[in-house]
């Protein structure tokens, strides 16, 4: 009772479309990663201003 072997498949060609779209995605989690990081920032200088 072994594993079944399972064919590697071939890379999708990267086309023009293809790379627009994986930079598309890439830049929108750098976005992402930017307003989460700004907004925990945001919170934090919020609570050292109304803290007493």
């Amino acid at each position: 009772m072994g594993v079944p072997s399972r064919q590697a498949e071939e890379p999708a060609e990267i086309t023009p479309a293809l790379a627009r779209r994986n930079l598309l995605f890439g830049l929108a989690l750098a976005g992402l990663f930017v307003a989460l990081f700004v907004g925990t920032v945001g919170v934090a200088l919020i609570y050292l201003a109304i803290a007493d």
